[in-house]
């Protein structure tokens, strides 16, 4: 005989929706670091990684890494790089490549922590239309072999590495949005059952309550959502011109 309703927990089914949409965003990291290895074996490098900005703007954390030592991927997600006081900060602050050899401006910091000794370096910027959105990483030779510059090949190969990953980034961030309302909608429908059920507060076994006021694109999201076809082209050519004159300001 089939379960009655009596006997299904509508909140733990919530609970379960949610998981299962998260290893969305999963799957996508798994996909970067798949482009990331391709673009280690194309420049020919020990140690490559995706850099993104934290949410103040001011530090970059590794979001994917692939090192030559196990163990060095954790230790680096552990930490952020300043963007004023790092080469890599420099190239998301400015939107330019750099190559070079024994930096002396390398934040030291990083390499303390893993025990590794940066000998040459690019760091090549990744770019979505106008906007720096992330830093690509690549360090030093494998083992083995000499420890020279990177030539002029293995610079573009991280460029149209770059150029790829920053669609992938896009995508990634697109659905941490989406996921994002998704939990905030089951939470609403799950207090709802609760509510119903008189279970009070504090029943979900995940921690899903969310700051109280919403992140800006959420709203924007959610009230698009909301309006016709035709005021959504309206609201489409508005934000546009808030974007150009966003755009203009920065090059004033």
């Amino acid at each position: 005989m089939p379960p009655s309703n009596a006997s299904i927990d509508w909140s733990e089914r919530a609970n379960a929706m949610s998981d299962s949409f998260g290893t969305l965003a999963d799957q996508i990291l798994i996909n970067l670091e798949g482009l990331l290895e391709t673009g280690r074996r194309a420049v020919n490098c020990a140690e490559t990684a995706l850099l993104v900005p934290d949410a103040e703007g001011a530090h970059l954390r590794f979001l994917v890494s692939l090192n030559s030592k196990p163990g060095i991927a954790e230790i680096v997600k552990q930490l952020s790089v300043p963007c004023d006081r790092s080469i890599v900060g420099c190239v998301f602050n400015t939107g330019q490549l750099i190559a070079i050899a024994n930096p002396e401006d390398f934040y030291q910091q990083v390499d303390r922590k893993t025990g590794l000794t940066t000998k040459i370096y690019l760091a090549t910027p990744v770019v979505s239309g106008d906007d720096v959105v992330g830093v690509a990483t690549f360090v030093n030779r494998p083992e083995g072999q000499p420890q020279e510059p990177f030539n002029e090949a293995e610079i573009e190969a991280s460029m149209r590495m770059a150029e790829l990953a920053a669609s992938g980034l896009r995508f990634y961030q697109r659905v941490l949005l989406q996921q994002d309302l998704l939990r905030s909608e089951l939470t609403r429908v799950a207090e709802q059952f609760s509510a119903r059920d008189g279970a009070g507060e504090g029943v979900f076994e995940h921690q899903w309550r969310e700051a109280e006021e919403q992140a800006p694109l959420a709203r924007v999201t959610l009230g698009m959502e909301r309006l016709s076809k035709q005021d959504q082209d309206l609201a489409a050519r508005l934000i546009d011109v808030l974007a150009s004159r966003h755009d203009n300001e920065l090059t004033d």
